[in-house]
């Protein structure tokens, strides 16, 4: 993300513009008191927080707003000074799924496998090592991990594991993969997708989180070319669809991701 802006003398208001990997906003620059409520249902203030107020914005559609957390100087993280923060994702197509959590303040709370993370340009980064469908491992050069201009062997991998199981959706995008059917009925049997990180830490995928349900009658799978025509993006985004049913946690002091699957609803049991 990247920050530019001015104040004007007279009008006394301050103006911004930034940018993030997948959009745009701009508009005016503006602090209010803002206070969270913690699982306790305790409070916690922050007396000045700065935020934006946007009157135009560009590839975050149907969203109320963006909370930032990477360690530029807007962020939420770098205006508290906060040593790491986690999160816990549930089902994100729940609308009253309610055990979605945040931990903000104190020592971040890191549980289950870790690897190393580096930032660049206030990104997070972490190092694929490999990818694994079953009990195979993807065909895979190292080094396509390491390029800008990468080509993947899981779409195809994916397809040859359902086989003529289900019937492949001819979708509009034609970098999709698509079948006809419901996910949690027609998946049952997916082997698990794993994502292996460095020193041994592997992140593994049930069927929920790599296809979504596109419409009553067939899904798609949610893993897409990261670099298009429209969004060019020289890296790959673990996105919060892959995310979901994880409990993940950011150390600045170590600076480690740590992840572990979990119901969020057992997270402060």
């Amino acid at each position: 993300m990247t920050l530019r802006g001015s104040c004007g003398r007279i009008s006394r208001r301050c103006e911004y513009f930034v940018k993030y990997a997948t959009g745009k906003s701009k508009g005016h620059l503006a602090s209010e008191v803002v206070s969270f409520k913690s699982i306790n249902e305790t409070e916690v203030t922050i007396k000045r927080l700065i935020f934006g107020c946007s009157i135009y914005s560009d590839g975050a559609n149907r969203v109320s707003g963006i909370l930032g957390f990477g360690q530029t100087a807007v962020s939420l993280i770098s205006q508290q000074n906060y040593a790491g923060f986690s999160y816990c994702i549930g089902d994100i197509t729940a609308v009253d799924y309610d055990s979605n959590a945040l931990i903000l303040g104190g020592k971040p709370i890191m549980e289950g496998a870790s690897t190393p993370m580096f930032m660049v340009i206030g990104k997070y980064f972490i190092t694929l090592e490999k990818i694994s469908v079953g009990d195979k491992f993807l065909d895979i050069d190292p080094s396509m991990f390491k390029r800008i201009d990468h080509q993947g062997g899981m779409l195809e991998e994916i397809r040859s594991v359902i086989g003529t199981t289900l019937e492949e959706f001819i979708s509009e995008r034609p970098e999709e993969l698509c079948y006809y059917g419901v996910v949690t009925e027609d998946l049952e049997g997916l082997p698990t997708v794993a994502y292996h990180f460095v020193e041994n830490a592997k992140m593994e995928f049930t069927a929920e989180n790599l296809f979504k349900q596109d419409k009553a009658d067939h899904f798609c799978l949610s893993i897409q070319i990261s670099e298009n025509k429209k969004i060019p993006m020289p890296f790959s985004v673990l996105g919060v669809w892959a995310q979901q049913f994880f409990y993940i946690g950011f150390d600045f002091n170590t600076m480690r991701m740590s992840f572990t699957r979990i119901d969020c609803d057992r997270l402060f049991d």
